[in-house]
């Protein structure tokens, strides 16, 4: 198999009503590359491990699974140790096991751009919020338009959602990363 161009990691735990949705939203991508779907259950106990297996046995080339059996939520050191020995791709996305994409050249489009603008370390797009009690639109009208953002927009003003973030995996290596874990 071809190494991915993207890995995207999905963090799950007790989203057995919503897991599928996110995993039909990544296996509904349209790519001209190869994607690694890493999918990490928190040891949930609703039935979202079975879930993730099921996929994991139905998408092999895509889908690794990893189910833990102890709940590591509280432990900071989960994406150090589980998650980025596993990143395969050139870039990261994310995904949580309780969102989904809903455009299938999502990771397509993002790679496109990104590969097109060396200097760049990330991007992301605009979002919708949904729940059972409403659909609400991103407050921020300033995101109607593509431009740079600023690190303070995007951290401290919550410009963007976790499921909109495509970035380089090589920005692991870098020490500046790890200093906020």
């Amino acid at each position: 198999m071809k190494q991915p161009m993207v890995t995207v990691v999905v963090m799950t735990y007790q989203h057995a009503e919503y897991i599928s949705e996110c995993l039909d939203g990544i296996m509904n991508q349209r790519t001209s590359f190869p994607i690694h779907a890493l999918v990490v259950d928190d040891a949930s106990t609703d039935g979202t491990a079975e879930i993730v297996a099921e996929y994991a046995r139905r998408y092999p080339e895509i889908v690794e699974a990893v189910l833990l059996k102890e709940n590591m939520y509280h432990l900071a050191s989960k994406t150090r140790t589980i998650v980025l020995p596993r990143i395969k791709g050139k870039y990261t996305a994310f995904c949580e096991g309780d969102d989904y994409w809903t455009h299938p050249d999502k990771l397509q489009t993002q790679v496109e751009f990104m590969e097109n603008h060396p200097g760049y370390s990330a991007c992301f797009h605009l979002y919708n919020i949904k729940n059972e009690v409403c659909m609400k639109f991103p407050p921020k009208a300033r995101m109607r338009r593509s431009r740079q953002v600023s690190k303070r927009e995007v951290t401290i003003e919550h410009m963007c959602h976790t499921n909109t973030i495509m970035f380089r995996s090589a920005i692991y290596e870098s020490p500046k990363f790890w200093k906020f874990y």
